[in-house]
């Protein structure tokens, strides 16, 4: 979203954003909270797909099918995740900014950037996923459509078909919005940020965008892995549904790979010197008992405790900006549904 009263033609760094923003920020003017009008948007998509549906005797009246919800609902849920994470750019990066050595001018650009992707390769991704879409559905996806109750007649092949590339536009201007704002967190933390062992609490701002949009990858996966029969007897869904769990893991690890790199070689060299200046009080106290001279040995003892004290507190410093229950939350959202997955896939594969 852009600051109030300030829009990109004022500034010559402040590029045109795309139409993902600029959609975002035509919902934020509006009276309600953000997440009612893409509620109200997919009971209205499911509402039409359902009543033809039900019309043309695909579903029995009244009925619903989990796998059409998820396919109608997929273009709504990406715009929705995206305009989560991008209201919550401002909250998060003014959480970092104690370790930012940036100036006003410089922080505003910053939130600018990471805020907001540029208009035409928004515009791009979203042609490639029209594109995607259109041969998805053209021919990978045709000899799978009866499973999922999409396009059995051709009102329905209208509808389906017309919301099924839809969809794919939509998600890959989510996806390119969603790379340039995981790539605006790895160049914040890598080149305007501080970094410091012991102070790692502002560094959580970012990682916690991160995890919230591998959680949002990971809830809307989570239906297609547990609890939709016949998926996994699509190769498409398979192989999408795989992606879209890595990606899910990688949107969260990768953008953090370099400031846990920078965390890791601070600690190194910490350990490092506080390790020369531990061999050297001990040496003195070797050389002291060695000849017999016990004098002010008492004081080298008690740096001995400190500089272990300090080793053992090095050795416990994390070096991952996340605090450990984002972390076990990530790893159970992932993991734990794959996990169902290959259980089933066992059991299906064995007839039990």
């Amino acid at each position: 979203m852009a600051e109030p009263g300030v829009t990109p033609q004022h500034d010559p760094e402040r590029y045109q954003p795309g139409w993902v923003n600029r959609w975002v920020e035509q919902i934020e003017r509006l009276p309600l909270p953000y997440w009612v009008y893409y509620l109200g948007l997919a009971v209205a998509i499911v509402g039409v797909q359902s009543w033809i549906k039900w019309y043309d005797g695909t579903l029995p009246a009244g009925s619903f099918f989990l796998p059409l919800l998820l396919f109608s609902c997929a273009g709504v849920y990406a715009l929705a995740l995206m305009h989560s994470l991008i209201r919550r750019v401002p909250g998060a990066l003014e959480r970092l900014r104690p370790a930012l050595k940036e100036d006003d001018t410089t922080y505003s650009k910053l939130l600018y950037h990471l805020a907001h992707a540029p208009a035409f390769p928004v515009l791009l991704a979203t042609l490639a996923g029209l594109i995607v879409g259109a041969v998805l559905q053209t021919w990978l996806m045709r000899p799978f459509l009866p499973t999922f109750k999409l396009s059995t007649t051709p009102t329905s092949t209208i509808f389906d078909g017309t919301l099924f590339v839809l969809t794919w536009g939509v998600l890959g201007a989510g996806l390119y919005s969603l790379l340039h704002f995981l790539r605006g967190i790895n160049q914040i933390y890598l080149q305007h940020t501080q970094v410091n062992l012991f102070q790692p609490q502002p560094l959580y701002a970012l990682s916690g965008l991160a995890s919230r949009a591998a959680l949002g990858i990971a809830l809307y996966n989570l239906p297609w892995i547990t609890f939709t029969p016949g998926a996994s007897n699509v190769p498409a869904i398979v192989v999408l549904t795989l992606i879209f769990q890595f990606m899910a893991a990688a949107v969260f690890f990768v953008p953090l790979l370099g400031v846990h790199r920078i965390l890791l070689e601070d600690k190194y060299h910490r350990q490092q010197v506080a390790g020369k200046k531990l061999q050297y009080v001990l040496e003195q106290i070797h050389q002291k008992m060695d000849s017999g001279d016990t004098s002010g040995i008492d004081a080298l003892q008690k740096l001995l405790g400190l500089l272990q004290t300090e080793q053992g507190t090095l050795e416990k410093a994390p070096t991952w900006p996340w605090n450990p229950e984002t972390m076990r939350l990530v790893i159970t959202a992932i993991g734990v549904p794959m996990l169902v997955w290959l259980i089933q896939r066992a059991l299906n594969r064995f007839g039990l």
